[in-house]
């Protein structure tokens, strides 16, 4: 299936601010799209910010959105959090059992990703943004989605990732044999890279 082309818009995520659940529509990619379906996504440099002289294995971990999960290779499969992460937060009302495997959209979990491409996180935040092609099953809400796998195809940084970062994203964009671009560069090699979602499967 093939969409009217995007009319962009750069998402500006303040940290830690979490999109909506609702509204929402389960579809399948891979019976749906003839091509790769591509979203976006903010990772931060684990660790790096509060122990930048330590000798730590730094990598990637998902910020935005809601994805706290270590991203240690370029394809990813959703497993739930969801349990662990509303636990932590005092809010285990808010999360849902089930036997079905990620995405489920009664609950939380599924690899997120914005529609989107993502320039800024908010107050100087520091973030490393990506293009990734999503498969399998996906849950899609009204900015954003939850996916069954993802695979990322490009990273990018800001200005605000410090030198000792900036060398862990170019080693793992270098293991993983994916190019680092300029962030203003994320929606058109998103565009090369596949479709990005049609308007008319997005949640409203």
């Amino acid at each position: 299936m093939t969409g009217a082309p995007q009319q962009h818009e750069i998402i500006i995520a303040p940290h830690l601010k979490q999109p909506r659940y609702a509204p929402y529509r389960e579809i399948a990619i891979d019976s749906t799209f003839e091509v790769p379906l591509v979203a976006y996504r903010v990772w931060q440099v684990r660790g790096s910010r509060m122990w930048p002289d330590m000798n730590l294995e730094y990598g990637l971990r998902g910020i935005h959105p809601l994805c706290p999960a270590t991203w240690d290779n370029r394809r990813h499969a959703a497993y739930c959090l969801a349990k662990s992460i509303h636990a932590r937060g005092n809010r285990t009302g808010d999360y849902v059992p089930h036997d079905s495997p990620p995405p489920v959209a009664t609950c939380t979990c599924g690899v997120s990703g914005y529609f989107e491409p993502i320039e800024d996180a908010g107050d100087g935040w520091p973030i490393v943004a990506g293009v990734l092609s999503v498969s399998g099953r996906a849950v899609m809400h009204d900015v954003w989605l939850r996916a069954e796998t993802a695979q990322v195809e490009a990273l990018a940084m800001n200005a605000s990732v410090k030198a000792h970062e900036r060398s862990v994203v170019e080693r793992t964009a270098s293991e993983w044999t994916v190019p680092v671009i300029e962030l203003g560069d994320l929606g058109a090699f998103g565009r090369q890279a596949g479709q990005e979602v049609p308007n008319d499967l997005r949640a409203r």
